[in-house]
């Protein structure tokens, strides 16, 4: 074979290569992350890139990201209001004694998140809600695949803030990679005292 011929193979395999997905590495290490305005903090899966963001002391959140897997933590006050908005006062006295309890304003904005993720999420299909226990506050997780991911959304309602997180990877690596998820949703808890 000519020189220029293996070149040419070997540009083409380089090529394929790096159209591929690159696997995630599944973390045998966490560390603790605690947001920029400290509204929060969570396990971070070691080796994995970590970005955090911040807006005045409205907004904060981190994405971490080892090839395909991604996990998005973000907290706003924006997700409280609307869930204040969503529960009526007096609800439960004004429904009478056996009027069935009220819909949680947490499944509610799980709820309306979701409908946003479906319209904006190709092949966006997703399971039924489940509760998770999180330190942070009333929480609820939904499984869902999509063209090209498969992945958990979590809302999440603390005091002031809601927390919304989204942790995806390709479909291949959920099996290794779900449990970190998992990990990650569970360990969110209101950061050190201001």
């Amino acid at each position: 074979m000519t020189r220029l011929f293996k070149l040419a193979i070997g540009l083409g395999l380089l090529l394929v290569a790096g159209c591929s997905p690159q696997d995630a590495s599944v973390p045998k290490t966490f560390t603790k992350f605690t947001a920029t305005d400290a509204d929060f903090v969570c396990d971070a899966p070691g080796g994995w890139a970590a970005s955090s963001y911040g807006a005045g002391g409205i907004s904060s959140g981190v994405t971490f990201k080892s090839g395909d897997g991604y996990i998005d933590v973000d907290s706003s006050q924006v997700g409280s209001f609307v869930a204040d908005a969503m529960s009526p006062p007096g609800a439960m006295s004004a429904l009478g004694v056996n009027a069935p309890p009220p819909v949680p304003a947490v499944e509610k904005l799980h709820t309306t998140y979701g409908k946003v993720f479906q319209k904006h999420v190709d092949g966006y299909k997703e399971g039924g809600m489940t509760a998770l226990t999180v330190p942070y506050g009333d929480s609820r997780v939904s499984e869902y695949t999509a063209t090209d991911k498969h992945g958990y959304r979590a809302t999440i309602l603390g005091r002031d803030r809601s927390i919304t997180v989204n942790c995806h990877c390709a479909p291949e690596e959920w099996k290794a990679l779900s449990p970190s998820f998992l990990r990650v949703i569970g360990s969110i808890a209101a950061g050190p005292p201001k």
